[in-house]
């Protein structure tokens, strides 16, 4: 019973081993029987086992080595961390960024290896649309353009959330210059405007002659296309002001509804010529924010004029105000045309004209979105679009009820 039991027991032992991940395991055989046998095949198993074994783990650590060489050489800031915000990667250009000097980085909150609260402050920030990061290093300043994907388990294996950070310093600066060059251009450009129209308005009051019906009309389209270049040029200096931060505000305390009835009263015509009877839901009638007044009701004309142009006749607007913690939540939808994917991540760029969208779109955007998202940046705040083409579009604005800073400073 010995000699039949002992090498089952040894056996049953060695499998429970293999089972646990230890393959270096090996029958001890003293005998030349079917036990014998059963224990040389055995041992060939094994073997086997531990060859799969070690070319696993050669393939496993030359797939890993690729993929830190990857990410080694991505030339952006890459950024990852797990739920509780413990850094789970980051690659070279990543650390450089946020100045980690600390090499064991591993597993460690992100909140004791990093002291720069413009990047911090993206961690509460669960709206994935693009960002600008500014970082100051030596009195210098630098500039990131942000993005953010969340991760969940199902797909990434943990939750978390990866930060890309491309340096956009260069452009940055080129941009300004471009913007110095636009306000230099255009306060050359008012003078002589200013001068044409005045001579219309002469020609057409006829105190120097009188003039037959063909050249009245004529001189109302050029009147009318002077006033055209005249509103564009008021827009790209306030657009240019804005962008240099010398649009100063003048916050106080306002009434939500209040703002929005002004901004549908301005716009009053051109609901009227679209045959489009605007809605309004504002969650509480007493809603009130810390805003410069002037600027916001910009704000909400803007989105209503970009809506009203890409609705059809009859077509449906919607104005909405409600308050989201501290924040108050601003959104205008309409059901028109929409807005193609593709063109969502730049429609508050400047200077998206028709000929940027082509057939895609009718109409253009100019610069009334681009000055919405430096009005509301400058109030502390963010603008989003979603929407599907075909079904139309939805803009959202977020303002704290509150600033942070109140500047109280008459507009420049």
């Amino acid at each position: 019973t010995r000699i039949v039991v002992r090498p089952l027991k040894e056996t049953t032992e060695t499998v429970r081993k293999i089972g646990q991940g230890n393959f270096n395991q090996k029958l001890d055989i003293q005998s030349d029987d079917e036990m014998a046998e059963l224990g040389y095949e055995f041992n060939r198993m094994t073997d086997r086992l531990q060859e799969y074994e070690k070319l696993n783990i050669q393939e496993i650590l030359q797939e890993k080595k690729k993929s830190e060489a990857v990410v080694a050489h991505v030339p952006v800031g890459l950024v990852a961390l797990n739920s509780r915000n413990k850094l789970v990667l980051i690659n070279g250009q990543g650390r450089k960024i946020l100045g980690i000097q600390n090499e064991k980085w591993q597993d460690r909150n992100i909140k004791d290896l990093v002291s720069e609260p413009a990047f911090l402050g993206l961690l509460n920030d669960s709206e994935q649309n693009l960002k600008t990061l500014k970082i100051t290093k030596n009195e210098k300043d630098a500039f990131y353009l942000v993005r953010q994907f969340q991760l969940n388990p199902q797909n990434a294996g943990f939750s978390g959330i990866i930060f890309l950070l491309q340096d956009v310093t260069q452009f940055k600066e080129l941009d300004k210059l471009k913007t110095d060059f636009i306000a230099t251009i255009s306060h050359e450009i008012r003078t002589p405007l200013t001068s044409l129209n005045m001579g219309t308005d002469i020609l057409l009051g006829q105190t120097i002659g009188t003039l037959n019906e063909q050249q009245t009309e004529l001189l109302k389209d050029i009147k009318s296309d002077i006033q055209r270049i005249q509103s564009f040029i008021r827009e790209l200096l306030d657009l240019s002001k804005l962008e240099a931060g010398k649009l100063r505000l003048n916050l106080k305390k306002i009434q939500v509804s209040s703002l929005i009835e002004k901004a549908v009263e301005q716009l009053a015509k051109l609901f009227k010529n679209k045959e489009i009877e605007p809605e309004m839901n504002i969650e509480f009638a007493s809603l009130a924010l810390e805003a410069d007044e002037t600027q916001l009701l910009r704000v909400i004309v803007n989105l209503l004029k970009n809506a009203i142009e890409h609705t059809d006749t009859s077509g449906k607007i919607k104005i909405q105000a409600l308050q989201e913690n501290e924040n108050l939540i601003l959104s205008v939808m309409d059901n028109g045309a929409g807005i193609p994917a593709d063109l969502q991540p730049i429609i508050f760029d400047k200077f998206i004209y028709q000929q940027d969208v082509k057939d895609k779109q009718s109409g253009n955007f100019g610069l009334g979105l681009s000055i919405v998202r430096e009005i509301v940046t400058a109030h502390q705040g963010s603008v989003w679009v979603e929407s599907e083409e075909g079904n139309g579009s939805s803009f959202f604005v977020k303002l704290p009820l509150k600033q942070p800073v109140y500047k109280n400073e008459e507009t420049e």
